[in-house]
């Protein structure tokens, strides 16, 4: 049953049964929804880094961090924001991973390769390894995500964590079948 220890920033730490999502009888989760700083990634990976110190727990499993946690939907300046950002905000994944040895679905990041801007998640072992990225298919047309980011290419796949299989979707993509 989801326990909520603390509700600042709408913290939330969550035991997950065996029947949720394959998970290992208690797997505990922390699962962050934050005010975040719309066109900053520096400082919101401030915010993180500050909220993670005093949220962690030695017997915590797994991080979730939300949707463009890094730069919000800034979508129209998202371009010039990924060219000075980089992979900073991927690297920052790495070091809390390993630093706090912990795995971390880094919710997604805008990232820029090539001429393309994707919304893509981040998932972080507690080595500081990356063990799988996706890239959002289905963007909001109402949102106008279309204009100003690309659709992932690759279909959703299974990846392991700690022994447990996982997949991600992002947000819109829950509303289209998998083949």
């Amino acid at each position: 049953m989801p326990t909520v220890l603390k509700l600042a920033n709408e913290v939330r730490y969550v035991t997950a049964t065996a029947t949720v999502c394959g998970a290992r009888p208690n797997m505990k989760y922390l699962v962050f929804q934050m005010d975040l700083e719309v066109g900053n990634p520096e400082e919101n990976r401030k915010i993180i880094e500050r909220w993670l110190e005093a949220n962690y727990c030695d017997d915590l499993d797994v991080v979730v961090l939300p949707e463009m946690w890094s730069t919000g939907y800034a979508l129209e300046g998202l371009k010039e924001i990924c060219k000075v950002d980089g992979n900073q905000s991927i690297e920052f994944l790495q070091s809390l991973g390993k630093r706090f040895n912990v795995n971390l679905v880094g919710g997604s990041i805008a990232v820029l390769d090539g001429k393309d801007i994707f919304n893509r998640a981040v998932i972080v072992n507690g080595m500081g390894e990356i063990v799988h990225i996706y890239d959002k298919m289905h963007l909001v047309p109402m949102l106008d995500e279309p204009k100003f980011l690309t659709g992932g290419h690759n279909q959703v796949k299974v990846f392991e964590l700690e022994g447990v299989e996982m997949g991600i979707i992002i947000c819109y993509d829950l509303r289209f079948t998998i083949p």
